[in-house]
């Protein structure tokens, strides 16, 4: 693999965003989902108060609402952070659908579709607490985020200095010439 001597490059264009999209051009749908609620927790990090050193359920909530979620909503629907954090624990725990939330009724299931482009489904009157969600959709919302959450931290002096430091850390993982060898 090819790596930029930038940072940002690095991270998020040549690891997050082309492994997701490695994924789903080789149709392991799953993974890619797994791979988009994983960078989803990166955003999150990154965005997460200069003080703090751990990302939590609230950040990635905060950053899927802030984000994501506008993203993903027509007008019968909008598909909120909390559930999207919700599908994230159902899928990275479980490879399932179902989690402490949904079971709880605090958030909808969100089933995916595959196989174009089309709108979110949501029809309360056949099922209130499921949504469906073309993965293609999502993809492209969640790459559309990323570049709109970085140029709005670019754009913030105080907060490009945290989150340039942040992409670098990221960097460092997942360029692999940094590993030492024994």
């Amino acid at each position: 693999m090819h790596f930029s001597n930038d940072s940002l490059i690095n991270a998020i264009y040549q690891n997050v965003k082309k492994g997701i999209q490695t994924t789903f051009d080789s149709e392991c749908y799953g993974s890619c989902l797994i791979l988009i609620y994983c960078g989803i927790d990166a955003m999150s990090y990154l965005d997460m108060p200069q003080q703090q050193i751990e990302v939590d359920k609230k950040d990635f909530i905060r950053w899927a609402q802030n984000y994501l979620s506008p993203k993903l909503s027509n007008e019968i629907t909008q598909i909120t952070g909390e559930e999207l954090y919700n599908a994230r624990c159902a899928l990275v725990h479980t490879y399932g659908l179902e989690s402490r939330g949904t079971k709880g009724g605090s958030a909808r299931i969100i089933g995916y579709m595959v196989g174009g482009n089309g709108p979110i489904q949501y029809n309360p009157r056949i099922n209130k607490s499921l949504v469906m969600l073309p993965l293609e959709k999502l993809k492209e919302a969640f790459f559309k985020s990323i570049d709109e959450f970085l140029m709005k931290s670019y754009a913030d002096l105080n907060k490009r200095y945290v989150v340039q430091t942040r992409v670098e850390t990221l960097a460092k993982v997942i360029h692999l010439e940094n590993i030492p060898r024994s």
